[in-house]
């Protein structure tokens, strides 16, 4: 396998970007190209940056095991979204990274080779963008989130007159019903359009700290009839560290080589 520590001008962040990619390596005159690799984008916590996930997991010894390409880009603590007062991450995760990674490496947007998967806030980043963009990737990897951390506002001024909803009609002080912050919302249009939705997988560690988070996370993706999105549930011994975080990532990336 390839590492390359890539460095440059970001557009959608104004600035410049920092990313680790790890590539399969071709050998004895493989002149096949990239156009059917898989791609993992695995996005890292609040305390990570795009180098922490080959400093605390076995990731690149993942990647040869299962033939992908996996793309870590530093995000800073952004939640990955388009900060208020900081970066467009959400835009640059979801529209530029994409575009770099066909344009420097060959490697396919199309949504059958694409895939996302975070621990802690890339755990609820990955969901985040997954869901907003359900043509852009085929599996979720959630490590060690849940997605109600935000609870329902206080004024009832803000309940949505049509849908009569309660959660997260507004975030920071801005209307996001209908953006990708909507993750539930998001979770809702693509279970009741029948359209395609991305597999979820979602493991923590039974002595994780936001336990409650997850168990809630569960049973509201558990309450679609049918399973729409594939959604499969593990809650194993662990807590909210990197020992839980490596297996995680093995056993997302050896089920969606097996997918």
């Amino acid at each position: 396998m390839a590492l390359i520590h890539l460095h440059f001008y970001a557009n959608k962040i104004g600035r410049c970007g920092n990313i680790d990619v790890i590539l399969p390596q071709k050998l004895n005159g493989d002149t096949s190209d990239n156009r059917n690799t898989k791609v993992l984008y695995l996005l890292h916590g609040a305390m990570g940056d795009e180098t922490v996930w080959q400093r605390m997991t076995s990731v690149e010894r993942y990647a040869e095991r299962y033939g992908m390409a996996v793309v870590m880009p530093g995000c800073e603590i952004s939640a990955y979204t388009n900060m208020a007062h900081g970066q467009n991450y959400y835009d640059y995760v979801t529209e530029e990274l994409p575009e770099l990674m066909y344009a420097f490496f060959g490697l396919s947007p199309k949504r059958e080779n694409n895939f996302i998967a975070g621990a802690s806030m890339g755990a609820n980043g990955a969901v985040k963008i997954g869901l907003a963009n359900p043509d852009k990737y085929t599996a979720i990897g959630c490590f060690s989130g849940g997605i109600t951390y935000r609870l329902p506002p206080e004024d009832t001024s803000n309940i949505d007159p049509v849908t009569n909803r309660t959660e997260y009609i507004r975030y920071e002080g801005r209307q996001i019903l209908g953006t990708e912050e909507d993750v539930l919302g998001n979770a809702r249009r693509i279970a009741e359009s029948g359209g395609q939705a991305p597999m979820i997988y979602h493991t923590i560690g039974d002595e994780d700290f936001i336990l409650e988070h997850a168990h809630n996370s569960r049973d509201f993706f558990t309450s679609f009839e049918g399973n729409p999105f594939g959604y499969i549930y593990e809650e194993l011994p662990g807590k909210h560290d990197w020992d839980f975080w490596d297996a995680a990532l093995e056993r997302f990336m050896k089920l969606i080589a097996e997918k």
